[in-house]
């Protein structure tokens, strides 16, 4: 759980959103955004995550497939989604 509030700050201030547009109960980009590095990073089960995000775990699991489908075609928003990766392990490594 500690790595998904983790994973929140980071968004909330990299990409200058309040907590609510990651968290909150509306469907947003950042939302989608935080559910797919969650899952990539974070080693929480699906419905771990879902219920963090408040997301129905199949509808979060459908956005995520798009998110990767699209990241193989757009190398601009892959590269964002690299350094966001990059910054998150680097938060992880800093705070052991």
């Amino acid at each position: 759980m500690e790595k998904l509030m983790r994973l929140t700050v980071l968004l909330k201030y990299m990409l200058d959103v309040e907590t609510s547009d990651i968290r909150g109960v509306k469907d947003t980009p950042e939302k989608t955004m935080a559910c797919y590095l969650a899952q990539k990073l974070s080693g929480e089960p699906d419905w771990r995550i879902a219920k963090y995000f408040q997301i129905n775990e199949a509808y979060m699991n459908k956005l995520i497939e798009t998110v990767s489908v699209q990241l193989l075609m757009d190398e601009k928003a892959k590269e964002e989604f690299v350094k966001l990766e990059n910054m998150f392990k680097e938060l992880e490594r800093v705070s052991v």
